[in-house]
C-alpha cells in the first residue's frame, strides 16, 4: 500500500467514527443523485472503523467527496437525516473527487503551525484576517470561538487568496448565502443558477380532497402545490422542506415523496421525517420562465403489520410545504406553510403485487454489440394477489452499471409479454429511468400475472455495463382497481437480497465498437469525368458506433483489373471536407492500391471520397469515350481496432461496397437554340427586347467548360437598327450569385448581364470580361437582348435575325476550353451549325384587342343588389399596353316579354376590377342620368396589358341595380345590358413605342338583365317514391325559393304529363299542396286536360281529346292556380314567399290514377312547364298585366309577381285582379322555355 493510499484510508476511517457511530439516525436506502449524502450498508456488528461508516457527498461531476472531519461536516449539515445507503457496486462507480472544505462564512480556520487566522470563501480559498479589529468587525467580539484548527494534512485542500485589509473586503453573510451546496461551492457540474427574479408558491385549486389514506398504501396524495416562475427567467429550486401536520404520528408515514403532477414521475428519493417532523428534499427543480410546475406531496404510509395499521387508524395527518429555497437572488412569494386537506388513515386491506425476474431475461453477457436493436435488458413477472385487480402504471429502474442511459442506450420500450408494446413516457434522470404508462395501464386480474420486458437500442458505450435494478420497494407502481390506491410491492426470487437494491437483473457488457461501410452516391454520384488532376471519383459512408475506430490498412480496388498508375495517379482518400485521410499513392497495380497509414474515425458517420489524377498517355491505353468504371472497398480487407478497447473490429458487410459508376467523356459543349423567342414583331423604341436564347449543354462532358468568346451574327439585317446588345447568363438568379462568378457583370430585372456590345448588321463579338464556366453535367441558358432604335421612317418594316453562326466553323463562333485539361473545345449542336434564328420585324406600335371573357344567360336581377354584369378580356401584341381610358355604357336589349326600356338610371354604380384583384376597383362611378356611356380616365400604370400573353388581363364589371318605387330611379321590368361601346370605348398607349395603339374590338356587350323587386328560383326535389303509382302518390316535387330581399307571389304553375306506352295508365285528377306548410292545398283538385282553356292553360299543341290514349305515349296537362280565395268575393290571393332566401316546397298529389295494375311496366312523367319570351302579349306591363289576364289570353304556364306596385295581402286588395305586376316564367332560373327535367314514377 502506498503512503498516499494509506493516508486516504486513515482519513476515511477517522471520518467513520463521528459520521455514523455517534449520530445514528434513520437512513434512506436507494440509488443516489447529485447532492446526496451516501454511505454503504453496514453488516450486523460492524465496528466503528468499518469502511461502511464513511459518509460522502455525491458531486454533480459524478464523483464522491470526503468530509475530513466532523467539524467540516457540521458547517454544511446539522444532522444525518439525509444520508442514504447505496450498494457497493454503486459506490465503486463514483471515484473520489477530493475533500470537502469548510462552508464559506461559517467559521474561520487556522493551522497549529501558523498563527494566522483565515476567513473562508468559495472552493476552500483562504483570506488572512490581518487584524483583530477586522475579526471583530466580521465575526463579532466572540470571534475567537469561531476559529477552528485544520490539520496540516488537510490544509492542502485549501488555497490562500488575497488578504483582508478592510471589513469591506469580505462579506460573511453573502459568502454563506452563495454557497448553497458543495456543488455550488466547488463549481461542480449540475449546480445551475436561477436567471429569474421571482417564484410564486401557492396551493393548487385541485389539491386532493380529504379521503382515506390506507395505512399500507404508497404515493398517497396529500397536497398539490403550484410553483410559478417569473417571466424574466428560469427559476431553479435548490431545496424543499415538507412537514407532517395534523393529528397523527410520524410513525404513520414510512416516508414522504414529491411527484411531478404533469408526468407522474417522482422527483428525487423518498425522504424520512426527522425529529422535527420534517423531510428535506435537495434535488434541483427547474421552473421555466413564465410557467407553472405542479408538485404533489405524497405519503408512503407505514407498510407495517396489521396491528400497527389498527393503532394508526383514525389519525388524520396532513403534509405541508414549509420552505422553498431557490438558487440565486430569487424572491419567494407566498404564504407558508402551504397545507393540503387532511387524510384519514384506514386499516382496510388492499391488494398487492409481487415482482420477480421474468421469463424473458437474457443471461449475463459480455458481447452486447453496439448497434443491437431492441435488446432485452430487464424482464419482470408481476403477480396480483387475490384481494383485487391491479393496474400496473410505472416502472422505475436504476442502472447499477457504468453505461449512460442518455448516450449509450436509446429508444427504450416496454412490452407486455414480450409481444405487445406499451405506450410509455420515458424520463431519464442521471442513472435512473422512469417508464410511465399511467395513461395506458396494464391490468392484471387478481390471482393472475403478466410479464413485462424492458428493451433498448445500444448506440454506444464499448466496455461499459448495463445492470438494471429496482432500488426501492416503491419503484413499481401498481394501483388496485377496488380502492384506487397503491401498495408497496413484494419482491421475491433470483436477484433479491442484494445490498441496497431490492431486485436486480443480470449485468450486460457492451462489446467493442463497430464499423460499417456504405456506398454514398449522394456525396458523389454517377457522373462524366475527363482527363485531369484531382478528380473526385466516388464516395462511401464509414459508420462508426460504440467507440472511435483506428484503421491501419485499407485496400481500394478499381473495377478495371488492368488499371494502373498510367491511368490513375496520386490516388488518395479524403473526408467530406477534403482533408486527406490516406494517400496519395502512385502504386495502383492490377486495379488496386493498399493504404497502410493510420487514421482514426470518430463515432458517427464520416464521408470518405476517392480522389485521383486521371492520366493520358495519348495511346491506346487511354480511356475511350464512353468507357465506365467504379471504385470499391471490401470491408473485410480493412484492418481496424477500437480506440478505447484496442480490440479488433471486423468491418461489415463482407461483400464489396461499390461507389457510383463514372463514365469517361471528353470535353463537350453542345449548343441549341431555344424555342423562344419565335418569329414576331417588335415596336420602335422597345428596350431590352429578347432577340435570341440558347442552351449551353455539358451533360455529355467529362469536365467543366470555360467559354471566353461568343460571336453573334445578324443574318437578315441590312442596316444597324439595334443598340446595346447584351448577353445574359440566366442561371444566376441573384445579384450576389451573379457577381460572385462575374465580378464585372451587372444584375438587372432580366438577370445577370455578363457582356454588352454595339449592335451590328453583321457580326458582334463578345469577348467576356469574366469567362463563363459551364459545370459538367449541367445546362446554362444564355439570352441576347437589345434596344430597338426609334426612327419610324427609317426602321419600320426592317427585320433582324440573330444567331450563333458566322461564316466559317463552329470554333470561330465560340472560344471554349476544358477547365481541367485546357484542351480546345469545338461546340456542336444546331445552335452553332444551323443558320436560323427568330426573325423579328420592327413595327410602329402594338395592338389592343377587346373581347368578352365569358357568356352568361339572360337573367332576372333584384333591385338594390350588386351583381357581376360583364367580363372583358384584354390582350396585347407587340408591346405592353397601358390602358388610359375605358368607357362604360348602358343599353336596352329590347326584350319582348312585356319589358320596359332600360337606361343608365337602372344601374346606380359601377365598379371595375381586375379578375386577379377583386378588392381594389380600378373604376368606381355611374354613367349618369340621361347618358348612354361615360369615359373614365385611369391613372398611368394602373391597367397594363402584357404583350403576347394569351391570358391577357380579365376585367370584371360589377353594378349595383337601382331601387324600384315612387321617386326612385329604378324601373320595374326594365331590360339592360352593359359594355364599353365599341372601338371608341378604350384607349391605350404602348409602353415601348409611347404611341397610341390600334384597337381591335371583337365584343364587350353583356347578357340581358331584367330589373325586378324580387324573383323566384325553381329547384326540383327527388320524389319521395319512384314506384307504386296510386291514388295519393306524389308525382311532382319542387321548391320555389326567393334569393332576393323582397317578397314574391306565385299565381300559377303548370305541368305536362307524359305516359308510357302502357295503355290506359295515367293521372286523371291531381291537386297541388305546400309540403312545407303542413301539406296545405293551394291548388284545388283539377282534371287533366288536353285542350287549351282559360284556367287550365298549356301552350303546347294538343293532339288528342282524351287524357288517356290506347296507343300510348299520351301528353296531357295540368294547370294549378295557387289561391287562398275569399269565399264571399272570390278574390284570388296568390301564394306569397318571403325574401332573403324564403322558400316553399310544393307537391303535386295524384287523387285519381287510372290503369295502374302493379305490373311495374307502366309509368308517368311530370314536367314543370316554363315560358319563352313570346308567350305574353306586348306591353303587358300596362293594364292587361294582371294575373288573370294570362289565363284569358292563353298565356303564362308559370305566373309570378315581384309585387312592385301592390304588395297588400287582404282579400279586398285587388292584388291579383287589378295590379299590373305579374310576369310569366321567362328567365326564371330552373325553368327552360319549354319545361323542366321530368320527374318519373312507375306503377
Amino acid at each position: 500500500m502506498t503512503i498516499k493510499k494509506l493516508l486516504t484510508y486513515t482519513t476515511v476511517i477517522t471520518t467513520i467514527v463521528w459520521s455514523v457511530g455517534l449520530f445514528a439516525l434513520p437512513l434512506s436506502v436507494g440509488a443516489a443523485v447529485s447532492g446526496d449524502l451516501i454511505k454503504l450498508q453496514c453488516a450486523t456488528g460492524a465496528g466503528v472503523n468499518d469502511a461502511c461508516k464513511a459518509v460522502y457527498y455525491l458531486g454533480g461531476d459524478g464523483k464522491r467527496y470526503v468530509f475530513p472531519d466532523e467539524k467540516t461536516y457540521k458547517t454544511w449539515y446539522s444532522d444525518f437525516s439525509g444520508v442514504m445507503i447505496v450498494s457497493s457496486t454503486e459506490m465503486s462507480a463514483y471515484p473520489i473527487g477530493g475533500n470537502v472544505t469548510y462552508r464559506p462564512g461559517v467559521k474561520m480556520v487556522k493551522i497549529t503551525t501558523d498563527p494566522k487566522v483565515y476567513a473562508v470563501s468559495a472552493n476552500g480559498t483562504l483570506h488572512w484576517v490581518t487584524t483583530e479589529e477586522l475579526a471583530v468587525a466580521l465575526y463579532g467580539t466572540a470571534w475567537a470561538t469561531m476559529v477552528q484548527d485544520v490539520s496540516d494534512a488537510f490544509f492542502v485542500n485549501y488555497t490562500v487568496g488575497s488578504d483582508i485589509d478592510a471589513a469591506a473586503d469580505y462579506d460573511r453573510d453573502a459568502q454563506t448565502a452563495d454557497a448553497t451546496s458543495v456543488n455550488v461551492d466547488k463549481g461542480l457540474a449540475g449546480g445551475g443558477s436561477s436567471s429569474g427574479t421571482g417564484l410564486t408558491v401557492a396551493l393548487a385549486s385541485d389539491t386532493p380532497a380529504s379521503m382515506l389514506a390506507i395505512c399500507t398504501a404508497i404515493r398517497v396524495p396529500f397536497t398539490k402545490v403550484n410553483l410559478t416562475a417569473s417571466a424574466d427567467g428560469d427559476v431553479i429550486v435548490d431545496s424543499l422542506i415538507v412537514e407532517r401536520a395534523g393529528i397523527a404520528s410520524d410513525a404513520n408515514l414510512g416516508s414522504v415523496a414529491i411527484i411531478d403532477a404533469n408526468t407522474n414521475v417522482q422527483v428525487g428519493l423518498n425522504q424520512n421525517l426527522n425529529s422535527s417532523h420534517r423531510a428535506n428534499f435537495n434535488n434541483d427543480i427547474t421552473i421555466p420562465a413564465g410557467t407553472t410546475r405542479s408538485l404533489i406531496l405524497a405519503g408512503n404510509m407505514n407498510p407495517s403489520t396489521a396491528t400497527d395499521c389498527t393503532s394508526g387508524a383514525g389519525n388524520v395527518p396532513a403534509l405541508s410545504l414549509v420552505s422553498v429555497t431557490p438558487k440565486g437572488n430569487v424572491a419567494v412569494i407566498g404564504s407558508f406553510p402551504v397545507t393540503g386537506n387532511y387524510q384519514t388513515i384506514n386499516a382496510v386491506t388492499i391488494g398487492q403485487v409481487t415482482v420477480q425476474r421474468g421469463a424473458f431475461s437474457n443471461a449475463t453477457s459480455t458481447t452486447v454489440k453496439v448497434g443491437q436493436l431492441g435488446y432485452v435488458f430487464a424482464s419482470y413477472k408481476i403477480s396480483a394477489n387475490s384481494t383485487e385487480n391491479q393496474k400496473v402504471k410505472q416502472l422505475k429502474l436504476y442502472n447499477a452499471g457504468t453505461a449512460s442511459l442518455s448516450t449509450d442506450l436509446e429508444n427504450f420500450k416496454v412490452y407486455k409479454g414480450n409481444v405487445t408494446q406499451v405506450p410509455v413516457t420515458v424520463t431519464i434522470d442521471g442513472k435512473y429511468i422512469t417508464l410511465d404508462f399511467s395513461n395506458n395501464p396494464i391490468e392484471i386480474e387478481k390471482g393472475k400475472n403478466e410479464e413485462f420486458t424492458v428493451k433498448a437500442d445500444v448506440v454506444g458505450g464499448s466496455t461499459r455495463t448495463v445492470k438494471f435494478v429496482i432500488y426501492r420497494t416503491t419503484d413499481i407502481i401498481a394501483q388496485g382497481t377496488s380502492y384506487g390506491q397503491s401498495r408497496v410491492a413484494a419482491y421475491t426470487g433470483t436477484g433479491t437480497g442484494g445490498t441496497g437494491e431490492v431486485l436486480s437483473d443480470n449485468q450486460f457488457t457492451i462489446s467493442q465498437g463497430t464499423l460499417r461501410v456504405d456506398s454514398n452516391s449522394t456525396a458523389v454520384g454517377s457522373q462524366n469525368v475527363a482527363f485531369g488532376d484531382g478528380q473526385v471519383l466516388g464516395a462511401w459512408s464509414f459508420v462508426v458506433a460504440g467507440e472511435p475506430v483506428q484503421i491501419t490498412q485499407l485496400v481500394l480496388a478499381n473495377s478495371s483489373t488492368t488499371a494502373d498508375s498510367e491511368q490513375f495517379d496520386n490516388v488518395k482518400l479524403v473526408d467530406g471536407n477534403g482533408t486527406t485521410l490516406m494517400g496519395p499513392s502512385s502504386s495502383l497495380t492490377s486495379g488496386s492500391v493498399t493504404f497502410s497509414e493510420t487514421v482514426e474515425l470518430p463515432v458517427g458517420t464520416t464521408v470518405v471520397k476517392v480522389v485521383a489524377d486521371m492520366e493520358t498517355q495519348n495511346s491506346d491505353e487511354d480511356f475511350a469515350a464512353g468507357a465506365t468504371f467504379y471504385w470499391q472497398i471490401t470491408p473485410t480487407s480493412i484492418t481496424a481496432t477500437g480506440a478505447n478497447t484496442n480490440e479488433t473490429i471486423t468491418a461489415t458487410p463482407s461483400a464489396a461496397v461499390t461507389a457510383a459508376t463514372q463514365t469517361f467523356k471528353g470535353a463537350v459543349l453542345a449548343i441549341t437554340r431555344n424555342a423562344l423567342p419565335v418569329n414576331g414583331n417588335v415596336v420602335l423604341g422597345q428596350q431590352d427586347f429578347k432577340f435570341g436564347s440558347w442552351t449551353f449543354d455539358t451533360t455529355a462532358s467529362g469536365e467543366d467548360i470555360r467559354v471566353t468568346v461568343i460571336k453573334v451574327g445578324n443574318r437578315v439585317a441590312t442596316t444597324t437598327n439595334v443598340d446595346n446588345l447584351t448577353l445574359y447568363d440566366m442561371s444566376k438568379t441573384s445579384q450576389s450569385v451573379c457577381l460572385a462568378d462575374y465580378p464585372n457583370a451587372s444584375y438587372d430585372s432580366y438577370g445577370c448581364a455578363i457582356e454588352t456590345e454595339d449592335g451590328s448588321s453583321g457580326t458582334s463579338t463578345f469577348t467576356l470580361s469574366d469567362p463563363m464556366v459551364v459545370t459538367k453535367n449541367t445546362q446554362r441558358i444564355v439570352e441576347l437582348r437589345g434596344d430597338v432604335r426609334t426612327t419610324a421612317a427609317t426602321y419600320v418594316g426592317h427585320k433582324d435575325e440573330f444567331m450563333l453562326f458566322v461564316t466559317g466553323t463552329a470554333g470561330d463562333v465560340i472560344t471554349a476550353r476544358g477547365v481541367i485539361t485546357n484542351n480546345t473545345v469545338t461546340p456542336t449542336g444546331t445552335g452553332v451549325t444551323g443558320q436560323t434564328g427568330a426573325v423579328t420585324t420592327i413595327v410602329a406600335a402594338g395592338t389592343l384587342t377587346v373581347n368578352t371573357a365569358a357568356s352568361t344567360n339572360n337573367s332576372l336581377v333584384a333591385a338594390n343588389s350588386t351583381i357581376e354584369l360583364d367580363r372583358l378580356k384584354l390582350t396585347a401584341t407587340n408591346e405592353d399596353i397601358d390602358v388610359e381610358e375605358l368607357a362604360l355604357c348602358v343599353g336596352d336589349p329590347s326584350d319582348t316579354n312585356g319589358s320596359e326600356t332600360g337606361d343608365a338610371d337602372d344601374i346606380t354604380e359601377f365598379k371595375v376590377y381586375k379578375a386577379t384583384d377583386m378588392t381594389n376597383p380600378l373604376i368606381t362611378g355611374s354613367v349618369g342620368s340621361g347618358n348612354t356611356c361615360r369615359t373614365f380616365t385611369l391613372v398611368k400604370g394602373t391597367l397594363v396589358v402584357p404583350k403576347d400573353s394569351s391570358a391577357g388581363v380579365e376585367l370584371v364589371i360589377k353594378g349595383t341595380l337601382a331601387d324600384i318605387g315612387t321617386g326612385l330611379p329604378g324601373l320595374a321590368g326594365a331590360d339592360v345590358n352593359v359594355g364599353i361601346g365599341g372601338t371608341d370605348g378604350i384607349k391605350g398607349t404602348g409602353k415601348a413605342s409611347s404611341t397610341t395603339v390600334t384597337d381591335t374590338y371583337t365584343a364587350s356587350t353583356s347578357s340581358l338583365f331584367k330589373l325586378v323587386m324580387g324573383y323566384p328560383k325553381v329547384t326540383l326535389n327527388t320524389l319521395p317514391s319512384s314506384t307504386g303509382l296510386s291514388n295519393g302518390s306524389i308525382v311532382a316535387d319542387f321548391t320555389i325559393s326567393n334569393p332576393s330581399p323582397n317578397p314574391i307571389a306565385i299565381y300559377r304553375v303548370s305541368f305536362a304529363q307524359v305516359t308510357s306506352t302502357d295503355a290506359n295508365i295515367g293521372v286523371t285528377k291531381a291537386k297541388l299542396v305546400v309540403q312545407s306548410d303542413g301539406s296545405k292545398t293551394v291548388g284545388a283538385e283539377a282534371t287533366c286536360d288536353t285542350e287549351a282553356t282559360a284556367l287550365s292553360f298549356r301552350y303546347q299543341s294538343a293532339t288528342t281529346s282524351d287524357c288517356l290514349d290506347v296507343d300510348g305515349s299520351t301528353v296531357s296537362y295540368y294547370a294549378f292556380v295557387l289561391q287562398d280565395e275569399d269565399d264571399a268575393t272570390r278574390t284570388r290571393r296568390a301564394y306569397r314567399i318571403g325574401g332573403n332566401n324564403g322558400s316553399a316546397r310544393f307537391q303535386v298529389v295524384a287523387t285519381e290514377v287510372t290503369g295502374a295494375d302493379a305490373t311495374a311496366d307502366g309509368q308517368v312523367a311530370f314536367y314543370l312547364s316554363g315560358d319563352n319570351a313570346t308567350t305574353s302579349a306586348p306591353a303587358l306591363i300596362g293594364v292587361e298585366n294582371v294575373s288573370h289576364h294570362y289565363g284569358a289570353l292563353d298565356q303564362g304556364n308559370f305566373v309570378w309577381s315581384d309585387l312592385w306596385t301592390n304588395d297588400a295581402w287582404d282579400s279586398n286588395s285587388g292584388n291579383a285582379t287589378a295590379s299590373a305586376q305579374w310576369w310569366n316564367g321567362y328567365l326564371v332560373e330552373g325553368l327552360s322555355s319549354a319545361s323542366s327535367t321530368q320527374q318519373v314514377i312507375k306503377e
